[in-house]
């Protein structure tokens, strides 16, 4: 829809594909950067590098629970 309407505004100046091509670049670069970001925001807030040490913490919290939830 974005490309289609970015081909009829741009008719007189560019050739439709050029747009077309210009604006499926420009979605993939939005996309790929704010993944980006949400991984760097991801990594400051959890203070984790690697997915090996979300799942060792993830292991180590299902373990401490299990004996609290075992007394109860």
């Amino acid at each position: 829809m974005q490309q289609a309407l970015l081909v009829k505004v741009f008719a007189g100046s560019a050739a439709g594909a050029t747009v077309a091509a210009y604006s499926v670049g420009q979605q993939i670069a939005i996309a790929a950067f704010s993944a980006g970001l949400g991984f760097v925001a991801l990594a400051l807030v959890f203070r984790m590098r690697s997915f090996k040490e979300v799942i060792r913490r993830g292991r180590e919290d299902r373990d401490a629970q299990q004996p609290a939830e075992a007394a109860t």
